[in-house]
This record gives structure tokens, sequence and C-alpha cells, in this order.
């Protein structure tokens, strides 16, 4: 199997509009047992309500998640989140 998949950053406007704010692609091959696994890292992401959607190449959604990201008064702490 070889599939191009596309990470979708999105950010929820004012309007509550959901705006693609970056496109991180990747190119899958061969496969596994259980199924795929991907990590994608966004830099310098502003506080607000966030989602990622993981889609083909030719727009097929095959999954998303959503996150709040937060101002920080501290340093963050490095943190791995692993969805089986």
């Amino acid at each position: 199997l070889k599939q191009r998949i596309v990470h979708h950053w999105q950010k929820k406007n004012e309007e509550g509009d959901w705006v693609t704010r970056d496109q991180i692609a990747y190119t899958a091959r061969g496969g596994r047992d259980g199924g795929w696994r991907w990590f994608t890292r966004k830099r310098n992401a502003e506080p607000g309500k966030w989602r990622v959607e993981v889609r083909t190449e030719s727009g097929r959604l095959l999954g998303r998640i959503s996150l709040n990201i937060y101002e920080a008064s501290e340093k963050p702490t490095d943190f791995k989140v692993d969805y089986l």
C-alpha cells in the first residue's frame, strides 16, 4: 500500500468556522496488523479551539481529533498522546 495522508490543522475562528491553518503531508507505505500510527506536530499554535483532520490526498476523512490550547504561565512539559 502507498497512500498520501494529509494532516489538516484547523482553528475555530470568532464566527465559529473551522479554518485550515496548516497542512502536513506524509506518504504511508506498507502497513501493520493493528492499522496505522502517525503523529504530527504544530509549532507556534496560538490559544484557542483546534482540531486535526487526517485525510487522504483525495479528501477522504480518516479521522479527527479536537483539542484546546491554553496560554501557559509556565514552561510547558513535553507530553505524548498515543491512541490505539
